[in-house]
């Protein structure tokens, strides 16, 4: 089967930001044996296959009215909700576009034939099924993904890329007085994967922060990614760390998250990078991750 990924209702920015999403998931359905496109020109028809969008539906009222007028000519859709929808807005409403985005999800949802939501938890299911056929997915192991070990003698403790916060600013700015040197960041969301990886190449343990306090859920895309990249990933304690606390490294305080960081960073950091990956290409296969979620809303 044919599944079209297709980011065009993203800005440049968002389609930068969600590049992980799409490349992960398109390369573990090749690895179940589907075909994948990534397109951002057209849908494929009903004959061919599925176009696969990820969620952002209030930017432009064009958005919505074009997936309704492929639906009508047979398009078939299956929709990635990347966020957690709460009574007030998407990942709580702390931002006004998340609530936005969450308004417009119903409308949107009403041409498509099933929904893969990244956010795990029963509630979230119920949410998104009120709507469609939902189920939890997430970003696991590709094969194609894991790069060769390219050489490089990383030059910093420790790399993060992602959207900068109050709390993330002062945890890593704690890590740097730990560690005496500055810490390799990427706070700008217009960075292209592979310009991040070559930066990211050079620490040699990806930290994972929460961005605030409201927010329990662990970063897929920065775990994934940074396992892809070659490097063992260290986060701080996490409400909800399943199913990554069976694959990278979990402190169990917020206190002891900054020794257990420095101490691999200096350490054998490539052994335990080897030890994640293992444990990644066991735990999150191609058909845990999408197959099985596939399934459960009727595609396969």
């Amino acid at each position: 089967m044919l599944f079209s990924f297709n980011t065009w209702n993203h800005c440049r920015q968002g389609q930068i930001i969600v590049e992980d999403i799409t490349a992960i998931m398109g390369h573990q359905l090749m690895a179940l044996g589907h075909d994948v496109s990534w397109e951002n020109s057209s849908f494929v028809s009903s004959a061919s296959g599925y176009n696969v969008v990820l969620e952002s539906f209030a930017d432009d009222p064009a958005t919505i009215a074009n997936i309704a007028k492929a639906h009508d000519r047979g398009a078939r859709f299956v929709y990635v909700a990347t966020e957690e929808p709460t009574p007030a807005g998407f990942n709580h409403g702390l931002e006004p576009a998340m609530i936005d985005r969450q308004n417009a999800f119903p409308a949107a949802a009403r041409f498509c034939d099933g929904i893969l939501h990244l956010v795990p938890g029963a509630e979230v299911t119920a949410w998104y099924g009120q709507f469609a056929q939902a189920a939890y997915a997430e970003l696991g192991h590709a094969p194609i993904l894991v790069q060769p070990d390219d050489g490089v003698e990383p030059t910093h403790d420790f790399g993060f890329y992602g959207k900068m916060t109050w709390r993330r600013e002062q945890m890593l700015g704690r890590l740097e007085r730990e560690s005496g040197q500055r810490l390799l960041l990427i706070d700008s969301l217009d960075v292209p994967r592979a310009a991040r990886d070559a930066k990211m190449r050079l620490a040699r343990v990806i930290v994972q922060i929460r961005a605030n306090e409201e927010w329990g859920m662990v970063s897929s895309t920065r775990c994934a990614s940074a396992l892809y990249l070659g490097r063992p990933v260290v986060a701080e304690p996490h409400p909800f760390a399943e199913p990554w606390d069976r694959v990278v490294s979990f402190s169990r305080t917020v206190e002891s998250f900054y020794a257990d960081a420095l101490a691999l960073a200096r350490g054998d950091w490539r052994s335990e990078h080897h030890r994640q990956i293992a444990r990644f290409e066991r735990e999150l296969t191609p058909e845990r991750c999408i197959g099985e979620p596939l399934r459960k809303i009727g595609i396969l």
